[in-house]
């Protein structure tokens, strides 16, 4: 089976990117204790490709996508987080309760990883810190360790220490797909938390210097728009 250039997937995804604009505008979302909600009821015009496209509710009402799973969350945030869809990641980091001694070890990390990135957005540091270190303890994955590092660069302003974090992220996420029970796994064609660590990062002004097949530098830095 032919495999996929890395310019492929750099366009197969933000094509994706794209198509995640039109679903955010869309639903209109709002995020809401671990709910979206707020649906529109009216038609919604969204521009994509230079191309105006009007989207109509359905039966007279708009989509909603009240309920959405804590992955479709994480591909949204990454998704327009690559976009720059700022409307959208206003949405999709509004506060939420943080709630780490409630549920499982799942939910508990789950929830500490969402408020993590919506505190990063914000600009938060103290809750950035907080959560990012609860989801590297409660979390099983090789990379989040490095997250409190990259956390703290960014929120302290330091280029260096948070290339010095995405290098080793990126390291992680490399020998832990590049095996051969996770090789096939298309959640390891590109580094998700690196890339939203370096989106938002590099929006400030600090400087990425990693660059990898994982992390597209034309994503980093907006370069595909």
């Amino acid at each position: 089976m032919a495999q996929a250039s890395v310019e492929d997937v750099q366009w197969t995804l933000f094509l994706g990117a794209l198509a995640a604009r039109a679903l955010f505008a869309a639903a209109d979302l709002g995020y809401r204790n671990d709910h979206f909600i707020e649906p529109m009821s009216e038609s919604v015009e969204v521009e994509l490709g230079g191309k105006l496209f009007s989207i109509p509710p359905v039966n007279g009402e708009a989509p909603t996508l009240s309920g959405l799973s804590d992955t479709s969350w994480f591909q949204g945030f990454y998704l327009a987080c690559i976009a720059r869809e700022a409307k959208a990641l206003a949405r999709l980091a509004s506060p939420m309760d943080y709630r780490l001694a409630i549920g499982d070890r799942r939910s508990r990390a789950v929830n500490a990883a969402v408020v993590g990135l919506q505190a990063l957005w914000r600009d938060e540091p103290e809750l950035v810190l907080k959560s990012t270190k609860d989801w590297a303890d409660l979390s099983d994955f090789p990379w989040s360790r490095f997250e409190v590092p990259a956390a703290t660069a960014i929120v302290n302003g330091d280029s260096d220490s948070l290339n010095n974090a995405l290098f080793e992220m990126l390291s992680a996420h490399k020998a832990f797909y590049d095996t051969e029970k996770n090789m096939f796994d298309d959640h390891g064609w590109l580094a998700a938390r690196p890339l939203i660590f370096a989106c938002i990062a590099h929006d400030r002004g600090l400087s990425i210097e990693v660059e990898s097949g994982y992390m597209p530098k034309s994503f980093v830095t907006d370069e595909l728009k």
